[in-house]
């Protein structure tokens, strides 16, 4: 078992009975195995789970680091994965091999499904995992790239069942299970269908323990076409799952509203009430770090048990958000933890993305690139947000409050926020740089 390379943490420690929050950089610059990639945080986010250039891992970061690399894992085909976790570090993922079981006390995985050219079989993902290890979901590819679901309960393979085109009002041509809660009586996942707007499937764990679909995107999801675009009054044309909490109760979702006209109008989030049908969509008011007018497009990645949902904004161009669930309303993460520099550098590069928030969303896990004082890039750190606040008996630590990157037009006019088209942006350190925001 390899220590976690932990090149920084940052804690805003001001005296006893004070704010406890820490920011731990796990790799700095690529740490041992190349760029650190993490995926997922176990419900309690005990652990954390993904994959560098050449190894998927699972780290107990909270034990002194301690982390497993699985490099028997073959990446030269389809690349090799791990993409969520348990509280007892079980991981599941891929390679080229199949869908991978990972197991983080043994070092050690199995294939869940073998991929099999002969029997058709092109790809098999693992995608996620009951917390009690019985139930593993996800896909078989076949030769003609179509995805099928699957769950594997107790290592016997079983298909969930999908609706017929005729049923979901387009054609279908498979579906993803990408998410199970806790106690896998509920399962999210998307209908493929030919436009990729992955329309939001439920499947409900019945009494004789087999999965009933829900087709819950009828009242939402307004079919489409390339030629006449919108072609009911359905009111979104994307209404994609993104994230499911742990207790399998709430969806963050990723939506768009139909305005008669345009198949991609702005990405909103959206948060749906499995047990109720509720919806709620964000706004945007400007006042939080994001422009409505230029960087709209909100993407969710994670979810808590109380709706509180993190994600970036943007799409190449990215910077991390937060959204309580009382407001609806994007905020840049660098604005809600400001003590930290770390992720105003991150939003400054326009490389920041969050990929996981534990169930009681104390931590949030994220990377973002980095450069050195010439400017060039010098990989990417993974990092682990501890927004925890409350009495801490951890001596005294002082962490300067850094300034805010500052922004100005190329004729030297300061903005408050980057604007589009050419920026010159100048962060705490003084380093000056030309970014395009198209």
């Amino acid at each position: 078992m390899k220590r976690l390379f932990t090149t920084a943490l940052v804690a805003a420690v001001i005296s006893m009975g004070v704010s406890a929050q820490q920011f731990i950089v796990l790799s700095e610059g690529g740490g041992d195995y190349g760029n650190f990639a993490p995926m997922h945080l176990s419900a309690d986010g005990k652990y954390l789970c993904g994959n560098t250039l050449e190894y998927p891992f699972v780290t107990d970061w909270q034990n002194d680091n301690d982390i497993v690399y699985f490099k028997d894992a073959s990446f030269y085909v389809t690349g090799a994965e791990a993409r969520w976790v348990t509280n007892e570090g079980l991981a599941v993922g891929y390679d080229d091999n199949g869908g991978l079981l990972l197991d983080f006390a043994t070092g050690k995985y199995t294939v869940v499904e073998p991929v099999d050219v002969d029997a058709g079989v092109n790809r098999v993902i693992c995608e996620a995992i009951s917390e009690d290890g019985s139930i593993i979901i996800g896909t078989v590819e076949g030769l003609d790239w179509t995805e099928q679901p699957y769950y594997w309960e107790n290592g016997v393979k079983k298909k969930f069942a999908i609706p017929t085109s005729e049923e979901a009002g387009f054609k279908v041509n498979g579906a993803v299970p990408k998410f199970i809660s806790k106690d896998a009586s509920v399962v999210v996942g998307f209908l493929l269908d030919e436009l990729g707007m992955r329309p939001m499937l439920i499947w409900h764990r019945q009494d004789d323990g087999e999965y009933k679909y829900d087709l819950v995107f009828k009242d939402y999801f307004q079919w489409s076409s390339w030629e006449n675009g919108p072609e009911g009054d359905k009111p979104y044309t994307t209404f994609m799952p993104m994230a499911l909490s742990p207790d399998g109760k709430l969806v963050a979702m990723c939506i768009r509203e139909n305005d008669g006209v345009s198949l991609f109008t702005i990405k909103k989030v959206g948060v749906y009430d499995i047990a109720t049908g509720d919806l709620e969509v964000s706004t945007l008011d400007g006042d939080h770090g994001i422009n409505p007018d230029i960087e709209a497009d909100c993407n969710a990645t994670a979810i808590a048990n109380d709706g509180t949902v993190i994600g970036y904004v943007g799409d190449l161009d990215r910077r991390a958000f937060l959204m309580h669930p009382e407001e609806m309303q994007p905020s840049l993460l660098s604005m809600e933890f400001d003590e930290f520099e770390n992720l105003y550098k991150y939003d400054l590069y326009l490389s920041h993305t969050v990929f996981s928030i534990s169930e009681d969303g104390r931590y949030i896990t994220g990377s973002g690139a980095t450069f050195d004082n010439s400017g060039w890039y010098a990989g990417t750190e993974a990092y682990v947000l501890d927004t925890a606040k409350g009495i801490d008996s951890t001596p005294s630590i002082t962490v300067k409050k850094q300034a805010q990157p500052e922004y100005y037009t190329i004729e030297g006019r300061k903005l408050n926020t980057p604007s589009k088209g050419l920026n010159i942006i100048k962060d705490s350190d003084g380093i000056t740089k030309k970014v395009l925001i198209k």
